[in-house]
């Protein structure tokens, strides 16, 4: 597999297919319809392990927020909160696998 399509994606609007686009204006997702009124969507393999990692991405980074937040609210300091930022990182670590599709 190789990389995902470069962000930032845009919606093209004018298409009638409803096609995200890359920042070089390489389709990324087309959904097309097909004679039984079905979607069929059109996609690279490394943007759809992108895109099924996308709520292990938003959950990873939202959970980051909390332990950076605790550090600069001051209830706790990063010495002690070495444990949570480690797990974070290892959350991380296999969320970018996923995305990357190593997972």
């Amino acid at each position: 597999m190789g990389k995902h399509t470069p962000g930032p994606w845009i919606v093209d609007n004018a298409n009638p297919h409803r096609v995200i686009m890359g920042a070089k204006n390489e389709w990324v997702v087309s959904a097309t319809q097909m004679f039984d009124g079905g979607a069929c969507i059109l996609i690279d393999e490394a943007d759809l392990a992108l895109i099924l990692a996308a709520p292990d991405l938003l959950a990873a980074l939202e959970d980051a927020i909390k332990h950076i937040d605790a550090i600069l609210d001051g209830r706790v300091s990063a010495e002690t909160h070495k444990e949570g930022l480690a797990a974070v990182k290892r959350i991380w670590t296999n969320v970018v696998a996923k995305a990357e599709g190593r997972e």
